[in-house]
């Protein structure tokens, strides 16, 4: 090979390389991107699963209160029977 054959096919490679890390520099920058992205929506991801949680405790609450609520109104209804009972019985 000549003296120019080599020199041009270095200058070719630094080229190749020069387009390469402008490559890899474009590939990291939307990484970078990609990453905040993701983060932002864990972030939001985060916020909606702690909303979930407490609409899933409030509905908890809320049934334990209908339970109660319906054992109450059988509690009465029975002491009102023996009540009954006890009138009647008089």
């Amino acid at each position: 090979e000549s003296l120019s054959e080599v020199t041009a096919d270095l200058v070719d490679k630094q080229r190749r390389s020069a387009a390469t890390a402008v490559e890899l520099s474009n590939v990291q920058a939307e990484l970078g991107k990609a990453q905040t992205s993701l983060g932002e929506q864990q972030r939001q991801l985060a916020a909606v699963a702690s909303q979930l949680l407490a609409c899933r405790q409030e509905l908890d609450y809320q049934q334990q209160r209908t339970a109660l609520s319906s054992e109450q109104v059988v509690m009465l209804a029975t002491a009102r029977a023996r009540m009954e009972r006890a009138v009647e019985e008089e």
